[in-house]
Parts: C-alpha cells; sequence; structure tokens
C-alpha cells in the first residue's frame, strides 16, 4: 500500500505528462500553443458534468471529455492556424482566456462557484494506463509516414507543400489531436480532485505545460528516430536504391511507349513532330504583388527533347517564374498548360 502522498504526486505526475504530451503534438508541426489549459477545462467540466449530474459511466465520459476538447481544437484551429509565430501563441492566449470566462459565467455547471461533486474515479493505475497509451500514440505517429509529413511541415513549410503535403489538414489535425489529448488529461484531473473551478484553467496552467514540454525537450523523440535512422540506414539504403532502379525502368519504358504512340498521330494523319507537341506552355503569365509586377505576360513553350535556359539579372522574375510553373504560387493571370491539361493554381 503506497502512502496517500506519494500515491498523490505519481497520480498528478501521470496526468501531467499526458498534458505534456498534449503539447508535444502540435509542436511538433512547429505550431506553439499558450490554449492546452482551454481544452484542459473542457475536458474536465465536460466529464465532470456528465459522471456528477448525468450519471454517465466514467469511460464514456472520460472520452466524451477528450472529443468535445478534439472538436473545439478543430473548430478553433481552422481560422486560426492561417496564422505563425507570436501571433499564433496571442490567439491560443486568448482562446484560453476565452474558455475560462466561459465557464465563469456557466450556469449548469456552477459559474464562478465551480462544480463539485465529481465522483473519485481517477486511480493511479487508470492515470499510468492513459499515459502509457498517450506516448505510445506519439512514438507512432512519429515513426508512421504521418509523422515524416508533420516533421516536413515543421522544419519547411514551402517545400513540404512542393512535394504535396496539404499544410492545412496536417496542422489541422495534429491541433485537434493535441486538444483531444488534454481533454482527456483534463477529466482525469475533474475525477482525481473531486471540485473543479475556472480559477484552476487560468494562463498560469497553459504556461505551466508548455514549460513542462520546454525544459523536457521538444526533440526527444526525433533524436530517437536520427539513432533508429543510423542503425538501419545500410539497409535502407540499399532498399531505396533498388526502388529507385525500379522506378527509373519503369518509367523509361513509360516513356518509349508514349513515344511511339506519339509519334504515330492520328488515325490516317502524318507521323507527330516535337517541334508539334509542347509539354509545357505558358500563356500571358503574370504575378503582381501587390503594384509590382515579379512576371509579366510570359509565352513559352518547351518541347520534348529540347532545353531552355531562362536568363535574367537579380530580380528579373526568374525564381517567379518557375515558383508559378511549379504551383508554388497562383498566377494572376495566365494560363500554364502541361500535356494539354491546363493546371494553373493547382497545388504543386
Amino acid at each position: 500500500m503506497l502512502d496517500p502522498y506519494i500515491e498523490s504526486v505519481l497520480i498528478f505526475t501521470g496526468i501531467n505528462v499526458v498534458l505534456a504530451l498534449s503539447l508535444y503534438l502540435p509542436v511538433s508541426a512547429g505550431l506553439l500553443s499558450l490554449g492546452q489549459g482551454g481544452f484542459m477545462a473542457i475536458g474536465a467540466y465536460t466529464s465532470g458534468y456528465l459522471t456528477a449530474v448525468a450519471e454517465w459511466p466514467f469511460g464514456i465520459a472520460l472520452l466524451c471529455g477528450g472529443l468535445m476538447a478534439g472538436l473545439v481544437g478543430l473548430i478553433v484551429g481552422i481560422p486560426t492556424l492561417r496564422i505563425k509565430g507570436v501571433y499564433l501563441i496571442i490567439m491560443t492566449m486568448g482562446f484560453g482566456e476565452i474558455v475560462r470566462v466561459f465557464f465563469l459565467n456557466f450556469e449548469p455547471t456552477g459559474a464562478a462557484s465551480g462544480l463539485g461533486g465529481i465522483p473519485t474515479y481517477t486511480t493511479l493505475p487508470v492515470v499510468w494506463v492513459v499515459a502509457l497509451l498517450a506516448l505510445f500514440l506519439c512514438f507512432q505517429i512519429n515513426g508512421s509516414r504521418i509523422g515524416r509529413a508533420i516533421e516536413a511541415v515543421r522544419e519547411d513549410e514551402l517545400a513540404a507543400e512542393v512535394i504535396g503535403i496539404n499544410l492545412t489538414k496536417v496542422k489541422v489535425s495534429i491541433f485537434g489531436l493535441g486538444a483531444f489529448v488534454a481533454g482527456i488529461g483534463g477529466s482525469l484531473f475533474a475525477h482525481y480532485a473531486t471540485f473543479i473551478d475556472p480559477g484552476q484553467f487560468s494562463y498560469a496552467r497553459s504556461a505551466e505545460i508548455f514549460m513542462m514540454v520546454v525544459l523536457g525537450g521538444m526533440g526527444q523523440f526525433h533524436r530517437r528516430d536520427r539513432r533508429r535512422d543510423r542503425r538501419h540506414g545500410p539497409a535502407r539504403t540499399i532498399a531505396n536504391r533498388r526502388r529507385a532502379a525500379m522506378a527509373h525502368d519503369r518509367l523509361r519504358r513509360a516513356a518509349r511507349g508514349h513515344h511511339d504512340r506519339a509519334s504515330l498521330g492520328p488515325l490516317g494523319s502524318a507521323p507527330m513532330t516535337s517541334a508539334e507537341t509542347p509539354i509545357l506552355q505558358t500563356r500571358n503569365l503574370t504575378r503582381r504583388f501587390g503594384g509590382y509586377s515579379a512576371v509579366s505576360n510570359v509565352d513559352l513553350a518547351v518541347r520534348k527533347g529540347t532545353i531552355h535556359a531562362v536568363i535574367g539579372p537579380n530580380g528579373a522574375g526568374k525564381t517567379t517564374l518557375f515558383n508559378l510553373i511549379s504551383g508554388v504560387l497562383p498566377p494572376t493571370e495566365g494560363q500554364i498548360i502541361i500535356d494539354g491539361i491546363d493546371v494553373s493554381g493547382a497545388r504543386p
């Protein structure tokens, strides 16, 4: 039998592990948030109300608290994640205060008097089972394809978008998942404290969670992955080279077949020549930044088997032209046609 004080310390340690992991998830995508206290409050009040007033089972109430926080995280994330850096921190800080003031005036959950009579369902085994599940979730995400996409977004958003990663989908999803985990942590807290009030979920709570992540090390999972990559590096290199060689052979065969079909031309007509079939065309391609035209009315035709160069001084618009063609920037006017298909404004 553990001493009650030691047991209390271990329970709060487990709850703090869950809350720290809830912030680690968005931080792993480069999203600094000071609103985890608000998501914690949503989970705590939702599950506490369901068990104390509606008399729902603890397991269902715990899940509902996390789902409610995750849903709010998704709703908040869609408009909020269009901004970055310190502005995102300010926005999430404001969200946390909005949640606190809401529960300060929300009568069904006791308003300023708080919500009491919550059953004591949070025990040491329950807390650490949830904490280990949250750790397992983070490790699984970090070693998956989704984890690599998250890391790419954190390191360079532009490069991630160029290779086809949907930035909004990745950011909103990981932000909502972090909110879900914070809601679970809040539910565990409510069912151990048995009484909650808005003052327990102030800005200080969000700052405390943020400091846990900062002092604990935001890159620990990534260092583990790099060690694993070094350990399996030679085998992966050989496998990747084999895949690249096979892909190269397939592309070469496909290109040869495409060339043979294209050279025949339409039925009953003369064979087509490379001069008649541009694989890339731009028509009146223009890009303006405010009143400044970086690219203006560019007409370009690139045919199969030809080599082209874009030459000009610094500031002539060469990089902007390539960004327009690759889809990094949408054109203000004009068309981009690849293999006869208009791809103007399409994603990379």
